[in-house]
């Protein structure tokens, strides 16, 4: 399980910042806009193969980002969007994400079961919704959303999970 201290905090705040420039050792702040990428494990950058990469799917119509990891809150997330992409350690982690469907539903789902990433591998989480049925809230209750994670090379499908429109 990770624990966000206080410095890991630091850099994804100054990682959420985006268009963030180095200078003489000074970070300067050009943009306050969310980062789409996050390095949630503590320390400097790793090699693309010391790291597990998990992404999140996009459509024009609907998307994903992570609100957690292990138990811990991402900080820092909107309730329309966060990060899309994460670099963790391998081992075994559990992810959360919030789906949205601009228009129709912005709801947290449930946590996808613990899997083990591997280094060097992208994994990517991709959604399906079901609209439900009926007037409001009964279609609410009724829509449907599944998300499943899966390695990008093989295909593999290694951890799923459907969540109602309410989040449960």
């Amino acid at each position: 399980m990770i624990k966000f201290s206080g410095m890991s905090i630091l850099v994804i705040l100054l990682t959420a910042c985006g268009g963030a420039q180095v200078e003489s050792g000074k970070t300067i702040l050009q943009s306050t806009a969310p980062s789409k990428n996050l390095q949630l494990y503590e320390g400097e950058a790793r090699a693309p193969e010391e790291v597990a990469r998990v992404v999140t799917a996009q459509s024009a119509k609907d998307y994903l980002y992570f609100i957690g990891l292990d138990g811990q809150q991402i900080p820092n997330n909107s309730l329309i969007d966060g990060p899309r992409e994460i670099a963790v350690l391998p081992g075994r982690h559990a992810l959360r994400l919030r789906f949205v469907s601009p228009g129709q539903i912005a709801i947290p789902l449930k946590p996808l079961p613990p899997v083990t990433l591997e280094a060097g591998k992208v994994y990517i989480v991709k959604a399906s919704m079901t609209p439900g049925q009926g007037g409001y809230p009964q279609n609410i209750m009724s829509t449907s959303v599944e998300a499943w994670l899966q390695e990008v090379d093989s295909g593999v499908k290694l951890a799923a999970v459907t969540t109602n429109g309410t989040g449960r």
